[in-house]
């Protein structure tokens, strides 16, 4: 093969390499927040109060329009 070309393909991999990466690192925080079945918080230390729950984590259990556990 032509060095230009040998340059092109590694380049390419590389680019594709990175992407995948992000995108595993992507989709395993999303899995962690599927399954971690914790409201979410604010990171700057905010209390985590919603205005949907108010603070009561139990509210959104107690919801009729919450699903039921199907797991």
């Amino acid at each position: 093969m032509e060095p230009y070309l040998i340059s092109f393909v590694t380049w390419f991999m590389e680019i594709v390499l990175s992407i995948v990466a992000v995108g595993i690192a992507l989709l395993g925080l999303g899995i962690g927040v599927l399954f971690g079945n914790r409201p979410l918080r604010g990171s700057c230390g905010g209390t985590g109060n919603c205005s949907v729950c108010g603070g009561d984590a139990g509210h959104c259990e107690s919801s009729p329009h919450t699903p039921p556990d199907t797991l």
